[in-house]
This record gives structure tokens, C-alpha cells and sequence, in this order.
């Protein structure tokens, strides 16, 4: 359940260390996993400390065939290494707010922010990002999630 209001941001730059890799639905929580544990050994064998909360960049919403980004957003650029990908969340305006539950009950929270970007005057222009300031071992109904959408004056 969403527990702020939608808002905009109007966000810098933020360097990132990120894999990317594809998912069906079932086995995201997997990749999720694993991909968050090879970035995990990378920042440790370099000496980096993440500089804000870890998040997923969805590229696409197609639940077969999901297009993501793990990511853990760093100070300063680094240089591509293998399967980690230097990258950036860019500058601009965003559409954001924080959710409290599972991650399954998210859905709901998506279809409202797209309404609210549409009724706005603003159009989806970009990832949507997932940042996780808890869980996944925590309580479900403890989850809290960030939901931040690049976005565009239509």
C-alpha cells in the first residue's frame, strides 16, 4: 500500500555499479538474489561503499521476459568490468513515492502512479526504479519500497 502521496522530483545525476539480465515473473526474486550478490562481491574486491539505498531499473513491464538493472548507486563513475556496468540515473524530473507491504501488492501502486502521471500532464519517459530500504528477509507486510518513474512534460 502506498503511504506517501505522489509527488515529482526533480533529481541529479547519481553514478551507479549495475548488472543487467532478463526474468520471467517466477524465477525474478532468484535473479534478483544472485545478481545482488555478485554486485555485493564487486564493491567489496573494490574497495566501493554504495552511496545510497540499492534499486532495480525496469526497463520493461512484459512479466515473461523482464528487463532489468540491479543496481547500487556509487560516488563516482567507475569503468566497465566484466558483466558490471558503469551507468548513471540520469538528471530530470521523476514521478515518486514509498510503499509499505509485499512486493506483490505493487501492481496496484503502479496503475494509480500512471494515472496520476497522465492527469498531470506528464508521460512516462524511462525506467521505473524500485529502491529497497528493507527486506527481503524481513517480515513481507514490512517491506518498505520506493517507486520513482522518469518522466516528461507530454
Amino acid at each position: 500500500m502506498r503511504i506517501t502521496p505522489f509527488h515529482l522530483l526533480d533529481m541529479n545525476e547519481q553514478h551507479t555499479v549495475s548488472l543487467r539480465t532478463r526474468s520471467n515473473l517466477k524465477d525474478l526474486p532468484n535473479a534478483i538474489g544472485a545478481g545482488y550478490m555478485k554486485l555485493g562481491g564487486y564493491l567489496a574486491q573494490h574497495g566501493l561503499t554504495p552511496s545510497a539505498i540499492p534499486f532495480i531499473a525496469y526497463h520493461n513491464m512484459d512479466m515473461n521476459d523482464i528487463d532489468l538493472e540491479l543496481a547500487f548507486p556509487v560516488r563516482h563513475a567507475i569503468e566497465k568490468e566484466s558483466d558490471f556496468l558503469p551507468g548513471s540515473v540520469r538528471a530530470g524530473l521523476y514521478a515518486h513515492c514509498v510503499c509499505l507491504g509485499p512486493y506483490q501488492e505493487l501492481g496496484p501502486v503502479y496503475d494509480e502512479m500512471t494515472r496520476w502521471i497522465d492527469e498531470n500532464g506528464f508521460a512516462l519517459d524511462g525506467p521505473v526504479y524500485e529502491a529497497y530500504f528493507n527486506g527481503p528477509d524481513g517480515p513481507p507486510e514490512q517491506f518498505l519500497t520506493q517507486i520513482t518513474a522518469a518522466i516528461r512534460r507530454k
